[in-house]
């Protein structure tokens, strides 16, 4: 009977230690915590974290995650040519392959033009009615972005007339737009 109480006790001990040893995962332990990032949309998303460290980051403009936006100003100053015989009340244009970050300069300041852009798209007007007068081969505007700018061309131009009549224009070597 002794040498089965032994036995017993081995037994015991060994399942016991074996339970212990077989606990369920705990999340909640400081030990096992893997901080990071937990927001699914953030670009530094942590796959991996299990407490949510507040470190989440946002691409910038220029699509830098945690970016400051900086690397968002111009890289280039890109000219974009007109070759109208009339003027010019108002325009609107694609610019493909580069991404559009802001617009300044020629006729279209000269003449006062409100100038909006988006990163492809950029329209200009003048609120006071202003035109820009008729030219060949003037610089309409100067264009900043970021991207390869001989991969840049102009699509979908849109010219209106001082009446406002939209004119028949082409693009001419991807960044002149020339009345037909």
């Amino acid at each position: 009977m002794k040498h089965f109480s032994s036995v017993y006790f081995v037994l015991l001990l060994i399942i016991s230690v074996g339970c212990k040893s077989s606990e369920p995962y705990n999340k909640s332990s400081e030990s096992y915590n893997k901080y990071g990032c937990m927001d699914s949309i953030a670009c530094n998303y942590n796959t991996d974290a299990t407490v949510d460290d507040g470190s989440c980051l946002e691409e910038d403009c220029a699509g830098v995650c945690g970016g400051d936006g900086s690397s968002c100003e111009p890289d280039w100053n890109w000219e974009v040519y007109y070759d109208i015989s009339t003027s010019i009340r108002g325009f609107q244009f694609n610019i493909d392959n580069v991404t559009v970050t802001g617009a300044t300069g020629g006729a279209s300041e000269e003449a006062g033009f409100s100038v909006s852009t988006g990163p492809t798209t950029v329209l200009g007007f003048s609120l006071s009615g202003g035109t820009i007068p008729a030219g060949n081969g003037k610089i309409l505007i100067l264009l900043g972005g970021i991207g390869d700018m001989s991969s840049a061309c102009l699509s979908n131009p849109i010219i209106s007339n001082s009446d406002g009549a939209a004119l028949d224009v082409i693009i001419i070597d991807c960044q002149t737009i020339r009345e037909e």
